[in-house]
């Protein structure tokens, strides 16, 4: 056992063992059967220059700012030709004499590195950041089993990382493994963390701003993503499945299936197959005092937020100097040969999406700020194809799909997009039926109720942005076929 120490550091290495290590004669081949590195106990901290402090030993190069550093100065031709003792040789010599005289140098392939079982069980590790909280994990074990790396290219039939740490999880638990299918690199991973807790995290927050919210939450998700770097630059592939998050027991957050498929990621572009996004599930409430819990989230009510705005003029100011260089109206951008480029002159990124499939989603919503508590469901799915970014892009059907139990039977909204960059356009119908509005009647109550038993909606929506003959940008908006009416014949 190796242990050293200082003032508030410490570092100590526990048992280290390594068996079965051999290595070929060439150099080509490493093989070990073990590593195992038990007992580790460290207390590691970081100051505010970034440099890591361990017992003895500063590790980085602090951070300077622009005021530490002082001008400098180029040197004169004549300082730099007088301080040289070399002789001046025309462009034409030099180049030739350090193209005859280089040496050729061949890279040698990287070993090939074999590894039976590696583990790592450390006892305790305190990660202390400058005026941050401590990060304390009190248990950290990992482990892998054979591990290969050929050509730089790794592969491990398991790894499995378990970890605690207080304040933000009493256990969490992965493994996985990587693999290769042809010439892909494939990653399977599962994740199940319990005891999720918001307090480290809520410690780094200002009381203005949103506030994490769990105190026991438990998250769980599957996970496989493939990628291959091709001819046409880099392929992936992602795939999450069972995704949930819960908190005391409510289920907040809930995915069934996430699938990317065909992602393309080459030069200028991004092209992208398929997703698809199955029953995502999203859980919302309102406290009595008007708060609003999302999801492992928590923001404050209005009047909440507004003292603490008021507490605070300076912020406030800031705010308003900000909306008004927001709505101040830029020149439309400038294009070359047609095309819209970045700020460094750059092509513009063009992006290709063949299908995007939403299905069943849902949202619940539980108000407790009414004087009866009320339970509402938002349920909705959504169809993209076709969809293009880009500077002459193809028209994007989309359709969108809306209901609301006790409220509204269905609400679609279907037609076309273009996604131009620099003159975007749609053209949009909206049919609804069966509105009620039963849901809001608390809302409306007591200065109106609704009397609506089947209503029906239909519009079409046109909007487009332009570049304008004067400068800037015009926006162009057409409402038409408008109806709301009683009944299919109201």
């Amino acid at each position: 056992t190796l242990t050293l120490q200082a003032a508030g550091e410490e570092l100590s290495l526990g048992a280290v063992a390594i068996e079965g290590l051999v290595v070929a004669p060439d150099g080509e081949a490493i093989d070990i059967e073990t590593i195992a590195l038990t007992g580790l106990q460290a207390t590691l901290a970081w100051d505010e220059a970034g440099v890591l402090h361990l017992p003895g030993l500063a590790i980085g190069v602090p951070v300077r700012s622009s005021a530490d550093v002082g001008p400098v100065s180029a040197p004169s031709p004549a300082a730099s030709t007088a301080g040289s003792s070399a002789p001046a040789v025309a462009d034409g010599a030099a180049a030739s004499a350090s193209a005859g005289s280089a040496p050729v140098r061949h890279s040698s392939p990287a070993p090939l590195l074999t590894l039976r079982s590696l583990t790592l069980d450390a006892r305790k590790l305190v990660l202390i950041p400058a005026h941050r909280p401590p990060l304390v994990f009190d248990k950290l074990n990992v482990a892998l089993d054979e591990l290969r790396v050929a050509d730089g290219s790794p592969t491990v039939q398991r790894y499995e990382l378990r970890l605690s740490s207080p304040g933000v999880a009493r256990d969490v638990h992965v493994d996985g493994a990587v693999s290769r299918e042809g010439e892909a690199m494939v990653v399977d991973m599962a994740l199940l963390t319990q005891g999720l807790d918001a307090t480290v995290v809520a410690a780094l927050m200002d009381e203005a701003s949103p506030q994490p919210s769990l105190e026991d939450g438990t998250l769980s998700l599957s996970m496989r993503a493939q990628v291959l770097s091709g001819p046409n630059g880099l392929q992936a592939g992602l795939s999450l499945a069972d995704l949930s998050l819960s908190d005391g027991g409510r289920r907040l957050l809930g995915l069934k299936r996430l699938s990317v498929d065909e992602v393309l990621l080459g030069d200028g572009e991004v092209v992208v197959g398929e997703v698809i996004i199955d029953s995502p599930f999203v859980y919302v409430s309102r406290d009595a005092e008007g708060g609003l819990h999302l999801p492992g989230l928590f923001l404050k009510a209005a009047a909440s937020a507004a003292a603490t705005s008021a507490a605070r003029p300076a912020d406030g100011a800031a705010a308003k100097e900000v909306q008004a260089q927001v709505v101040s109206v830029a020149p439309a951008p400038e294009s070359a040969g047609g095309a819209s480029r970045d700020k460094t002159g750059a092509p513009a990124l063009q992006v290709r999406l063949a299908h995007f499939s939403l299905l069943g989603g849902r949202v619940q919503f539980d108000d407790g700020a009414m004087a009866e508590p009320l339970t509402s469901e938002l349920l909705f799915a959504m169809d993209v194809a076709g969809l293009e970014l880009g500077d002459e892009p193809q028209p994007t059907e989309i359709s969108l799909v809306v209901s609301v139990p006790g409220s509204l039977e269905r609400l679609v909204l279907a037609g076309q997009m273009v996604a131009a960059t620099n003159s975007p356009s749609a053209d949009l119908t909206l049919r609804g039926r069966g509105v009620t509005l039963a849901s809001v009647a608390s809302y409306l109550a007591p200065v109106a109720r609704p009397a609506l038993d089947d209503g029906r909606l239909s519009l079409r929506l046109q909007a487009g942005v332009t570049a304008h003959e004067l400068g800037g940008q015009g926006l162009s908006l057409a409402l038409s076929d408008f109806a709301f009416r009683e009944g299919a014949d109201g």
